[in-house]
Parts: structure tokens; sequence; C-alpha cells
């Protein structure tokens, strides 16, 4: 039954994993440093807004709003960001205006977030720790193969 967890396939999953999570984390903690250095302030124009439910652990559903803006040097953008529940059921029973203060990269315009999200250190440190997961699975699947090569 616990055949897999003696295999060099286990081990090179587990090295594939964590190079996959240190990649993933490097990109997203990147691109929130990026919007945090020099990113850009438009205000964008909500076009559609769906939400998604999530059952798993009985949470509010997350939102993704459809939006358009103008960038600093006139181009026009149309995207999709995602919005917390609760701005997103505001936005629904149109409590709030359909607007949205969004930060993008002036150079790559569609790598945007909402300004008032979670602030972007936050981020920065969810990409820190998908980074120190990969190293973590890398190094034990390193062990693990250099232990079922003896």
């Amino acid at each position: 039954m616990f055949r897999i967890f003696a295999s060099r396939l286990f081990a090179a999953g587990l090295i594939l994993s964590g190079a996959a999570l240190m990649v993933s984390g490097h990109r997203s903690a990147s691109k929130y440093e990026a919007l945090r250095h020099h990113g850009e302030e438009a205000e964008a124009k909500v076009t559609a807004l769906s939400s998604h439910e999530r059952r798993f652990l009985q949470k509010d559903g997350e939102y993704t709003a459809q939006v358009s803006f103008r960038t600093s040097r006139g181009r026009e953008i149309r995207t999709q960001v995602g919005i917390p529940a609760a701005q997103g059921h505001a936005m629904a029973r149109q409590v709030t205006p359909r607007t949205l203060t969004v930060r993008y990269l002036p150079e790559d315009p569609l790598v945007l977030a909402d300004a008032n999200d979670d602030p972007p250190e936050a981020r920065k440190a969810s990409g820190r720790y998908l980074l120190i997961g990969g190293v973590i699975l890398l190094v034990l699947g390193r062990l693990y193969s250099r232990r079922q090569a003896r």
C-alpha cells in the first residue's frame, strides 16, 4: 500500500513539486514587488461581475470583476481581477458604485491587482512562503533519492 513512498518516482515527484513551487513563489513575489515599487493606479469601471462559490470550507464565495480602464498613456485595457467577497456582494446588490481602484504595471497593464485588496507586503510574503516550501520539497526529494540509492 505504501510502496509509492519507497520508489524513485516519489523522490522525483517531490523534486518536481519543489521546483514548481519555487517558480510560482518567485513569480508571485516579483509581481507584487513590481506593483508596489512602480505600479500606477487607475479608476476601473466594472463591466461584469461573477461569483464563485466555495463549498469546501463553507466560506463566502469570491468574485471576479470584468473591468475596463485607461492607462496613463491612454491605452484602453479590458481584463478581469479578483475582488473580496464583501465588496462583490455590495456591487452585486448595487449598494456601492461599480468601480475599483486598480494598481497596474505601466510596462504590462494586464498585470494588475485591486489597490484596496491585501497589502502588497502580504502578497509578497505569500510568494516567499511558496518559495520556501519549494526549497523544502527540493531538499526532501534530494535526501529521499540519496537514501533510496543506498
